[in-house]
């Protein structure tokens, strides 16, 4: 690896941990709206789901872009309208402007996650899992710094400092990744003496959508969870909102732990057992995590669910490089980008709604089943031979 993919190796892992802060920033903050503004769970519901739903357009939009713009621009200008938004939606007490500040600073979060998955699976044909998984590493080591921190925070300076607090980062992180001077996400890798004879193969399209319906599932029943846990812990079991925060923390903390682990295992075994496995996991742990009552047992709860949460990352995003291999273009990863942030605009509506009709514990056990049948639908998927044949081939090719 040379010195300046180094850096831009370097550079796309701590923009990572500054873009998810972004994507969590309302879960931190959500119990002081309610408060604040006497929302529903289900309007708190809609509001995220609408945050993800504006990202899910802007990945498409912006991965489409990337195959004509450098993403050194693309990214930067991103962060900078991210953290500009959430510093003025600080200075706003009217509650529909706050939420068209928030809507704004995700059209800026939406640059980041279609071009850099592009640029890793072009920058990395072997030990693709380890960097995937070095990369969501980041990621949640991240955002369990950052609910850490939020826990210390919030009783001095409150819900709107800590918007001020981390929108700042954007603006440094931002500045770098416009002064970047790499090509664009689209260009090829160099050959570097590899036999090119053979046309990679490929998981047909149609066997592609099964398995996005597959990811759109899973990611339906656990996002929402994700996006409640902080809301969770203050109005089912009581606890302080800073001491919410920081038991919310600890599912990034064991997403930083998960994620390379596994991203290493499917280097070596293969993308798809390593998923099975996992998603198999993912859902008896979310029941039970509905079920528990026993307040020292909820952070083992938060801890395995998300690791395994984080944990499918690695591996889901190797098969999703199949295809995104074949096509070499930003525009498909901002597509399959979109399709999975779609189906994450939907999670936390639909848990904001089961908890106000049946409350949060039942809403958590409710939202296993979505996880359970997407492990029903992989377990078919990855019998099929020629799913196997495909994945066992990029295996043993990388």
């Amino acid at each position: 690896m040379g010195t300046s993919q180094a850096k831009s190796r370097i550079l796309d892992n701590v923009g990572h941990g500054v873009n998810d802060t972004y994507w969590f920033i309302l879960p931190i903050i959500l119990p002081f709206l309610l408060e604040k503004f006497n929302l529903p769970y289900s309007t708190a519901g809609l509001i995220l789901s609408g945050y993800v739903l504006v990202i899910s357009i802007g990945h498409y939009l912006f991965g489409k872009l990337s195959d004509s713009t450098p993403h050194g621009i693309i990214i930067g200008t991103g962060f900078y309208l991210t953290s500009i938004a959430l510093i003025a939606s600080a200075f706003v007490s009217i509650f529909p402007l706050l939420v068209v500040g928030l809507f704004v600073a995700a059209v800026g979060v939406s640059t980041f996650h279609p071009v850099v998955y592009a640029r890793i699976d072009i920058s990395t044909p072997e030990h693709r899992g380890r960097a995937l998984g070095s990369f969501e590493m980041w990621g949640n080591a991240t955002l369990f710094a950052m609910f850490f921190l939020s826990g210390l925070l919030l009783r001095q300076i409150g819900w709107k400092g800590l918007l001020i607090v981390f929108g700042l980062p954007g603006l440094i992180v931002g500045y770098f990744f416009l002064r970047e001077r790499l090509p664009k996400a689209t260009r090829p890798p160099e050959p570097g003496g590899e036999d090119h004879s053979t046309p990679p193969a490929s998981i047909p399209v149609s066997l592609f959508v099964v398995f996005l319906i597959v990811i759109m599932m899973r990611v339906i029943g656990t996002i929402g969870l994700l996006n409640f846990i902080p809301t969770y812990l203050v109005n089912a079991l009581g606890l302080s909102p800073d001491r919410a925060a920081l038991l919310a923390g600890l599912g990034f903390a064991g997403g930083s732990i998960c994620a390379p682990i596994l991203g290493r295992t499917a280097d070596k075994t293969g993308p798809l057992p390593v998923l099975l496995i996992v998603t198999a996991a993912l859902g008896p742990i979310t029941f039970l995590f509905g079920l528990s009552t026993t307040r020292w047992l909820i952070p083992f709860f938060i801890i395995f669910f998300g690791g395994a949460v984080a944990g499918c990352n690695p591996p889901q995003n190797m098969i999703l490089s199949l295809l995104g291999s074949k096509l070499g273009s930003g525009k498909v990863f901002g597509l399959l980008m979109a399709a999975v942030a779609f189906a994450q605009s939907f999670s936390p509506a639909l848990f904001g709604i089961l908890a106000d009709r049946f409350g949060l514990k039942a809403a958590i056990r409710i939202t296993s089943l979505p996880v359970l049948l997407s492990f029903a639908v992989l377990l078919v998927f990855s019998r099929l031979k020629i799913v196997r044949r495909v994945v066992a081939r990029q295996t043993n090719a990388r």
